[in-house]
């Protein structure tokens, strides 16, 4: 894992789904939810140490399986081309009422002007991804705004 991965700036976000934890965290590990609400392309070794690859229409996003505690907890390194290090995604799903929260911590981030564009791209994205998310597994839909882009 990268050192420097807890350093710098983060993504915090959060968001209710009105489904259990181990429906929301399998939404997250499971290739044909991940390519439902996600990814165009989803490959998932689901376990520490494991590979990951997600594939859009514009990129792809690679990276290794940290930690795994399901339905709780999912911790994901991201590889980063340069002139970007690694960054790491903490999943954490807490039951909540009827439902699940999902709240969302993408650490790592650098500065400079480069890093300052990747972070707010990045930003924006997971607000979108987790749109999708919600509609995904509460509707069974999703407009795929975040999958297609």
């Amino acid at each position: 894992m990268n050192a420097n991965a807890t350093t710098g700036r983060s993504i915090e976000k959060e968001i209710f789904v009105a489904v259990s934890p181990e429906r929301a965290f399998r939404a997250f590990v499971d290739t044909d939810d991940l390519e439902h609400w996600f990814a165009i392309k989803a490959e998932i070794d689901a376990r520490p140490g494991g590979d990951w690859t997600m594939t859009w229409s514009s990129m792809a996003a690679t990276g290794t399986i940290v930690e795994i505690d399901p339905p709780r907890l999912l911790v994901m390194e991201t590889v980063n081309e340069p002139p970007f290090g690694n960054t790491i995604l903490r999943f954490e799903f807490t039951p909540e009422s009827d439902g699940t929260l999902v709240r969302l911590i993408n650490s790592g981030f650098g500065t400079g002007d480069d890093w300052d564009a990747y972070h707010d791209g990045v930003n924006s994205g997971w607000g979108d991804a987790l749109r999708d998310l919600k509609r995904w597994l509460e509707d069974g839909a999703s407009d795929g705004s975040f999958r297609l882009s």
